[in-house]
């Protein structure tokens, strides 16, 4: 959710998505929030409020009719006095009787798909039913959208009001804005595509990994490198690949695009944190201390008269030998030992000298081989969500 300032000390605006409509406090009265063209009729003092650009106002009969303070009384004007809070309107309508009549005509500020309008950013496939006045935003691909009930559905401007289409307005700096509205409890939106957002021709930062990026921004990054895990919070969207990982840790990464990872990130919070960790295998040989190990996956066996040097990585659940001249790990006597305490690693490693007695030695060590660089990303990923309170 994107967060608009409003000035505290003139207005004070609750939004409610779901169920009701938006309703704005001023001077003491509860506004109801209206789109243009709209009219009224009839008896009992009504309080409305309109955000966009006025043409025209006409009324009759009315006791009444004030416009942000300037009286527009049985008359018709296409002047307006100066907006609150940019583009805001509040109209207080005191009517002389049942004939009264008010009438206003102009342009909503969300018909142009302004960006500036509190959004809730939408995953697709998306469905929403009910009564609401409410705005959603996407950064994915739509492919057909259909609606009934409604009063109205905008796509960045274009009228999509119970309707089914096919065909797309442009974006808008890469976004769809979608404005809903309904009266009916029965309202119902539906559209159809997927997450994959438009590979850009431009604007790509291209970044070497591991990187990390805090607070507010709309960006697409690009790799090459291979990705070990993807951590977010506090986001609107993270999407690699059109593979949505929004606000979580994800070690799954989906297939590269002509050998890339195309990184969606938008981020509305000073708090919004996107960190990328590099995949980097242990290599198959490493020395350690003046000898070549090779790297052997758990469980692993060892058996015969033949010397082997190998190291594994992980978590070791037990280890045993027997029948052997010399077994050590990481530099520690182990020889014809079974044992589920293993010494400190060597940078996530351990090191096993098997040095065999006869045909009839034998070594094996049971675990799984979790790189450590990612249990490190959760100890990290943790450690900052406590911080940071998420």
């Amino acid at each position: 959710m994107s967060k608009r300032k409003i000035n505290l000390f003139i207005v004070l605006l609750s939004l409610f998505a779901v169920s009701a409509y938006a309703g704005i406090i001023y001077n003491g009265n509860e506004y109801t929030e209206k789109d243009m063209p709209f009219s009224q009729d009839g008896s009992g003092m009504q309080y409305f409020v309109v955000s966009g650009s006025i043409s025209n106002v006409n009324s009759w009969n009315m006791r009444s009719l004030t416009i942000n303070g300037t009286s527009y009384t049985n008359t018709w004007s296409s002047t307006m006095p100066a907006p609150v809070d940019g583009n805001k309107y509040f109209i207080i309508y005191d009517p002389k009787n049942k004939f009264a009549h008010f009438e206003i005509a102009g342009t909503n500020d969300w018909s142009s798909g302004s960006t500036t309008i509190d959004t809730t950013e939408i995953d697709i496939p998306f469905t929403y039913d009910g009564k609401a006045r409410t705005y959603f935003s996407t950064a994915g691909t739509i492919n057909t959208v259909s609606s009934g009930s409604l009063d109205t559905l905008l796509i960045n401007g274009v009228d999509y009001t119970n309707s089914w289409s096919d065909l797309m307005p442009e974006r808008i700096n890469g976004m769809y804005y979608i404005y809903y509205r309904s009266d009916l409890n029965y309202g119902h939106l539906e559209i159809d595509g997927s997450n994959t957002v438009p590979l850009p021709e431009a604007d790509t930062l291209s970044i070497s990994l591991p990187y990390s990026f805090d607070g507010v921004g709309h960006h697409y990054f690009v790799t090459t490198d291979e990705i070990e895990s993807i951590t977010s919070w506090e986001t609107d969207s993270v999407n690699v690949n059109g593979m949505v990982i929004t606000n979580q840790t994800h070690t799954t990464m989906p297939a590269k695009i002509n050998g890339k990872y195309y990184i969606y990130y938008k981020g509305s919070q000073g708090g919004s944190h996107l960190e990328i960790a590099k995949y980097e295998p242990y290599p198959d040989v490493v020395s350690y201390n003046g000898q070549n190990y090779n790297k052997v996956m758990m469980p692993f066996t060892a058996s015969g008269s033949t010397a082997q040097y190998v190291y594994v990585y992980g978590s070791v659940d037990n280890f045993y030998s027997s029948g052997v001249s010399l077994l050590e790990i990481n530099g520690v006597n182990y020889t014809n030992q079974s044992s589920t305490t293993m010494p400190a690693s060597v940078d996530g490693k351990y090191f096993i000298k098997y040095i065999p007695k006869n045909r009839n030695s034998y070594f094996e060590i049971n675990g799984s081989g979790i790189e450590p660089v990612y249990i490190l990303n959760i100890k990290i990923f943790l450690e900052s969500a406590l911080l940071s309170g998420a």
